[in-house]
């Protein structure tokens, strides 16, 4: 892989400069918490020798939670990798006083330990990570990257690379079954599978990825061996399994195996909780309304089978409150504050087998493709189908109270 032995070279230089981070961050801890370097109650040199003796741990600690592999990482990736190491160095620092005992201790001093090492060492890879998208910004220390696909996936992608300053660098991209656009945001179209070698030759390309013609897989596959070129494969060219594969070891050998969202398990129960509360409160809130307004019932689908449910509705109320009765619905179980949006029993029953993965959950009032049609897009089931999964498998807790709050002001704002 080009540019290998440079992302290695940075790599020695992100240890030593975390090491010395390390020790600035004890040694600043100790002079916030004694105030100057000469005490006799808490000796300075026996601390410090027990700190060089803890910084090693902690660079094996970052080095395991994966913070030196030559992969790109977020910055919410960069802090539960700093934060877990450092909580963990300073668990083993106060483990090894308790063991020893040869000076007096603070526990102030831990946190600043804490509280320091993480801040520094999160500091200096933020910038890290600012000056490198910059420098890939700007096509330096990039990886010519060429697109097989010229659809939706691979616009989302070329849209990343150039957002985020990727290593990256898209330069071209090839059209599986031909038609579509001429370019893709700026990137040029540059022919079909069969100019595969002459473009890889021509635009010296360092990696490939792929995001269609899912039935090419093994020939892109071997090509990308034999030229030495890094290969990465998006999930959607499988179809029904999109981004809900993972890679897992079972009996020692590599699968692709179907993820479970974290909806299944102690999530359920979170969003329950949440639905429960909210519900209720908005019952009482807007208790007068649903006493003396005239309601009605709409048959809904529940469930990928023949489940069924009678939703609530106002017969003429518009705007916020026609979302109002479904709150009855939630607060019985039948439906959830976030979710894919309710469809009819026949709606179900038409949709594709890979299209229903969206009824495992129970339906919801407010979701992310109801955002997108509050927003003023049109009728898709496909978006919507691809939206509800992702929500699915990407459920949060806050993920859900982002997508309440957004939802509302949506509702409110929209004139």
């Amino acid at each position: 892989m080009k540019n290998a032995r440079a992302l290695l070279l940075q790599k020695f230089g992100e240890i030593i400069v975390d090491g010395i981070l390390i020790i600035l961050s004890f040694i600043a801890a100790y002079g916030l918490r004694i105030g100057q370097f000469y005490s006799t109650d808490f000796p300075f040199w026996p601390y410090f020798r027990l700190a060089m003796m803890i910084a090693p741990v902690f660079l094996f600690l970052l080095s395991w939670s994966g913070l030196y592999s030559l992969r790109e990482k977020g910055f919410g990736e960069l802090f539960r990798m700093i934060s877990f190491s450092s909580l963990s160095g300073t668990t083993l620092f106060v483990l090894i006083f308790f063991f020893q005992r040869e000076f007096f201790f603070s526990r102030l001093i831990v946190f600043l330990v804490f509280l320091l090492s993480a801040t520094f060492l999160l500091s200096f890879h933020f910038l890290l990570t600012k000056y490198t998208s910059y420098q890939h910004q700007k096509g330096k220390r990039v990886l010519k990257t060429l697109i097989i696909g010229n659809g939706k996936a691979a616009e989302t992608i070329i849209q990343a690379f150039q957002k985020n300053g990727s290593r990256f660098y898209p330069i071209g991209i090839l059209a599986p079954y031909g038609g579509g656009k001429k370019d893709i945001l700026g990137v040029p179209v540059l022919g079909k599978l069969d100019a595969l070698e002459k473009v890889v030759e021509e635009k010296n390309i360092e990696a490939l990825f792929q995001t269609e013609a899912g039935e090419q897989t093994i020939n892109l596959l071997l090509f990308a061996e034999g030229k030495f070129l890094e290969f990465h494969i998006c999930p959607a060219v499988f179809g029904a399994f999109r981004n809900t594969l993972i890679s897992e070891k079972i009996a020692g050998l590599p699968f692709l195996g179907q993820s479970i969202s974290p909806l299944f398990g102690w999530g359920q129960v979170a969003k329950r909780t949440m639905d429960i509360v909210i519900s209720l409160l908005g019952i009482v809130i807007f208790s007068p309304f649903l006493l003396f307004k005239k309601k009605r019932k709409k048959e809904s689908a529940n469930g990928p089978k023949n489940g069924v449910f009678q939703k609530y509705e106002f017969a003429d109320a518009s705007g916020f409150f026609r979302y109002v009765p479904e709150l009855l619905n939630v607060f019985l179980g039948q439906m959830s504050l976030i979710g894919p949006r309710p469809r009819s029993a026949k709606e179900r029953n038409e949709l594709k087998l890979h299209e229903r993965r969206r009824l495992v959950v129970k339906p919801g009032i407010f979701g992310l493709w109801q955002m997108e049609r509050l927003k003023g897009a049109k009728e898709d089931m496909q978006r919507a189908v691809e939206l509800d999964v992702q929500y699915i498998f990407g459920w949060s807790y806050f993920n859900d109270i982002k997508i309440l709050l957004k939802s509302i002001l949506l509702i409110l704002t929209k004139k």
